[in-house]
């Protein structure tokens, strides 16, 4: 990964971090929004036994 890439989500300024592959798209990130990332499919998989990255919804804004 470059110096210059940024994390994907819009009005931050990180440099990107982490790269995950996702239904054929990458998501960019920096580390605190991985961890917020993170942190939601715990809380999913906390209340319904399960949570799946493939089922992230990816929304451009």
């Amino acid at each position: 990964m470059s110096e210059t890439t940024q994390c994907m989500i819009q009005g931050c300024n990180s440099a990107a971090d982490i790269i995950i592959e996702l239904k054929g798209q990458q998501l960019v990130l920096c580390r605190t929004h991985f961890k917020g990332l993170i942190s939601r499919l715990s809380r999913v998989a906390e209340r319904s036994g399960a949570a799946y990255p493939s089922r992230i919804k990816l929304v451009k804004m």
